[in-house]
C-alpha cells in the first residue's frame, strides 16, 4: 500500500505563484514586483517569436528571479540603484538555493547572473547560450519595471519614452540588441504599461496559475 504523502502532486506554477507572493512580504512597498518582471519578460519573449512553453518559462523566471532576496534593506537597494558592485549578491544566493532543487534547477544560472550585463555574459565560459538570453531577458525586464515602478497608477504613459530611451541606450552594453528591440515593439502599446499596474497584473498572473503548469512536485 503506497503513503499518503506518495500521493502528493503541487501544480509547479501555482507552487511558484506561492512563493512569489511570500516574496512579496520582504520590502512591502514594492509589491508584485516579480509578477511585474515575468510579465515583461513573457511579452518580450511573445515578440521574439518564442513558443508558449518558452513564454510561460520567462514568467516563471521572473516570478522566481529576486529568490535570492532575504532583507528589506537588499531589496531597497534593488529599487533604489540601476546597476551597483554587489547587484550580483542575490542572485548567487538564488543560485545556490535552486540548482539542486528539481525542477527549479533550470532557474539556477539565469537567476545566478540576471544583473550581469550582456557584455560580459555573452560567452562566458559554464554559462550556455540560452541560460546567457534568459538572464539578460530578466534583466532587462527587472530594470524596466524598477524605472517604471513609480510611475504606476500616476504617469506610466506620460514615463515610458524616458524609459524607452534608457533601455536603448544601453543597447549592446547591459542589454542584448534583439532583447531590446523587441521590448521597444511590445511597449509600443499603451495596453502593455496599463497591464503593469497592480490590479491587473495580479489577476493576469492568478489567471495564469489556475490554468496550471504542465509539470508536477511528485
Amino acid at each position: 500500500m503506497r503513503s499518503p504523502v506518495s500521493e502528493l502532486r503541487v501544480d509547479l506554477r501555482q507552487m511558484i505563484l506561492a512563493v512569489e507572493t511570500t516574496m512579496d512580504l520582504v520590502g512591502l512597498a514594492d509589491p508584485n514586483h516579480g509578477k511585474r518582471v515575468g510579465y515583461i519578460a513573457a511579452r518580450i519573449a511573445r515578440q521574439l517569436g518564442a513558443n508558449p512553453e518558452e513564454v510561460e518559462l520567462a514568467f516563471d523566471l521572473g516570478l522566481m528571479h529576486d529568490c535570492g532576496v532575504s532583507t528589506g534593506i537588499e531589496r531597497e537597494a534593488l529599487r533604489e540603484y540601476f546597476d551597483w558592485e554587489d547587484a550580483h549578491v542575490h542572485g548567487e544566493v538564488g543560485y545556490q538555493l535552486l540548482k539542486g532543487l528539481a525542477p527549479l534547477a533550470r532557474f539556477a544560472v539565469p537567476i545566478r547572473h540576471h544583473h550581469t550585463h550582456w557584455s560580459e555574459l555573452e560567452g562566458l565560459a559554464g554559462v550556455s547560450p540560452e541560460d546567457a538570453r534568459l538572464a539578460n531577458l530578466i534583466f532587462l525586464a527587472d530594470r524596466v519595471d524598477v524605472m517604471a515602478a513609480s510611475h504606476y497608477g500616476v504617469d506610466i504613459l506620460l514615463a515610458r519614452d524616458d524609459i524607452v530611451a534608457r533601455v536603448r541606450g544601453l543597447r549592446g552594453s547591459f542589454f542584448a540588441p534583439d532583447l531590446v528591440d523587441a521590448f521597444v515593439r511590445a511597449e509600443a502599446s499603451e495596453a502593455f504599461w496599463i497591464a503593469l499596474e497592480d490590479r491587473h497584473i495580479t489577476r493576469y498572473a492568478w489567471e495564469l496559475g489556475m490554468k496550471g503548469s504542465t509539470e508536477f512536485l511528485n
